[in-house]
């Protein structure tokens, strides 16, 4: 038996909106309580009221972290081995994980429900450990299910789809917050760790083994590259799983559109190009033929806040651009890939220099 939840992302930023505007009213309203009460001198009678609204304040959004994740959960559409648990308590038990790592060590032997419903709270917690890397893979998830429909999989496959590519990353729990964030190059050690996400991953997820299927080793290949160059086993073509191919056409296209501090968004349509020049490389070509398939105004909607994780793409005509004009396409914005990355951001390690040539076919995807 399976159950499902189904995404909620009109309440979801009912919740957010609440978590922003509840403390900063009621600090305004013990401001205005304690500006009654306090008398004496006007100095003092303004610090007293600054004091209380500021305590009132920090308060208030320390307690309400441990609600940010119910807005991550609120907007997922998944499906469950079994029954589906409360969003609600889930919320709170991965805004109360203060050691992450220790937490993503729990066994999970129980089988696919725990394990599900304890990935599901890694999931929450992410939103605290690294708010990027959360928001990455929810759109990752949407563009590999729109993906997913246009390359026509069964409903089914695309539930366990859904569920591979929205925890891809979630080894990444396991690298330390200042690694995920340092600002300069990575070290040889660092680069090694984030190397490892993959592999993580995949340990961490192992309950949901049998329920995922061939899409389970979607979160440990989405590194590799149609080639062979790329990590952690240098698996070529069709040795790597479908759910992988697709899922680093995803990966990739939302790291160039979704922007970076160091570098601005690429439009859809040149990302698009970027991923077309590297079909047959760093992509299987029929899945970059899928993406150059979809219409823009199905990935523009995709990507919105509203429909992060929907799950029904929209159909239209495709842009116009194909495999076959690859070799006319201008670079515009490319990448450099390095073996030592010269910038990284929570979701890659390759840095944008834009006006750049392609080095060893290699597009926006941040390889970490």
């Amino acid at each position: 038996m399976t159950t499902t939840w189904r995404s909620r992302p009109r309440l979801a930023w009912l919740v957010r909106g609440g978590l922003v505007a509840v403390p900063v009213l009621l600090a305004v309203a013990v401001a205005a309580a304690v500006s009654r009460v306090v008398t004496g001198p006007y100095p003092a009678r303004l610090f007293a009221v600054l004091s209380a609204a500021s305590v009132t304040l920090w308060a208030l959004e320390r307690l309400g972290r441990r609600f940010l994740p119910l807005v991550t959960l609120l907007r997922l559409a998944l499906t469950f081995p079994d029954q589906a648990p409360r969003r609600f308590k889930l919320a709170l038990r991965a805004g109360s994980m203060r050691d992450l790592t220790a937490a993503s060590r729990q066994s999970t032997s129980g089988g696919a429900q725990e394990a599900a419903v304890h990935i599901v709270e890694l999931l929450g917690a992410l939103a605290r450990h690294d708010r990027p890397t959360r928001r990455h893979s929810e759109r990752v998830r949407a563009y590999t299910d729109l993906l997913a429909a246009a390359l026509h999989l069964p409903e089914l496959e695309r539930t366990r789809l859904r569920w591979a590519s929205l925890i891809h990353d979630l080894g990444k729990i396991t690298i330390h917050q200042t690694v995920l964030d340092k600002p300069s190059a990575l070290d040889d050690g660092e680069w090694q760790l984030v190397r490892g996400h993959p592999s993580a991953g995949a340990e961490l997820a192992t309950g949901l083994r049998d329920f995922l299927g061939p899409w389970f080793d979607t979160i440990e290949q989405h590194h590799e590259r149609w080639d062979g160059s790329g990590y952690p086993y240098g698996l070529r073509g069709e040795q790597i799983c479908l759910g992988a191919r697709i899922v680093a056409v995803a990966d990739s296209f939302e790291v160039m559109t979704a922007g970076r501090s160091y570098r601005a968004a690429l439009s859809d349509t040149l990302a698009r190009q970027e991923i077309v020049n590297c079909a047959g490389t760093q992509f299987d070509p029929e899945v970059v033929r899928a993406l150059i398939n979809l219409s823009l105004d199905s990935v523009t909607r995709s990507a919105a806040p509203w429909a992060l994780i929907a799950a029904a793409p929209l159909a239209g005509p495709p842009p116009d651009i194909g495999l076959h004009s690859a070799a006319g396409i201008h670079p515009v914005a490319q990448v450099h890939a390095v073996a030592a990355p010269s910038g990284h951001d929570a979701s890659g390690a390759l840095h944008y220099t834009g006006h750049a040539h392609t080095a060893a076919g290699t597009t926006g995807s941040d390889q970490q």
